[in-house]
């Protein structure tokens, strides 16, 4: 029983830090993710909606999604006997949709990108790009030379 509570107790920062990578999208943004798993907090709480969404954020990162999406919130109230009389309790349920979106593997493909080196086609390809962008009146003059600035100074 102390080995399984040690356990938990050691193993719960790493599913915290885990649970802060889940990233709240909105219905319309997960429609190019993929669906790993539908779930559904119960909570009687005094703060349901805080309370959910730390239950939603961790059994997420359970799920190896990356992104979630709130959906329906039912309340429902019952009544129960107590000492003072008669005791109202109200049930919130919240559903949740959890992603892969590959979030975490572009955060992870930016960083490796930023470490290795790239020939001048890479550089050239982006300041061709950003020209047309300027062309095509998509971004001002001073856009323009900032991140033109900015992609030399990479090179």
């Amino acid at each position: 029983m102390i080995r399984t509570c040690a356990l938990i107790l050691l193993l719960s920062p790493v599913a915290a830090l885990a649970a802060d990578d889940v990233k709240l999208l909105e219905a319309g943004q997960a429609s190019s993710c993929r669906l790993v798993k539908q779930d559904v907090c119960s909570s009687t709480s005094m703060d349901p909606d805080e309370e959910c969404m730390g239950w939603h954020r961790r059994h997420a990162a359970e799920a190896k999604a990356d992104a979630m999406v709130l959906g329906d919130r039912d309340e429902s109230r019952r009544k129960r006997p107590s000492l003072s009389g008669m005791k109202t309790i109200t049930t919130t349920r919240i559903h949740a949709d959890y992603y892969d979106c590959g979030l975490k593997s572009e955060t992870a493909g930016q960083s490796m990108h930023k470490q290795h080196t790239h020939g001048a086609g890479y550089f050239e390809q982006r300041l061709k790009n950003l020209q047309q962008l300027k062309d095509k009146g998509l971004i001002t003059e001073d856009e323009y030379q900032q991140k033109r600035k900015a992609i030399i100074s990479e090179i």
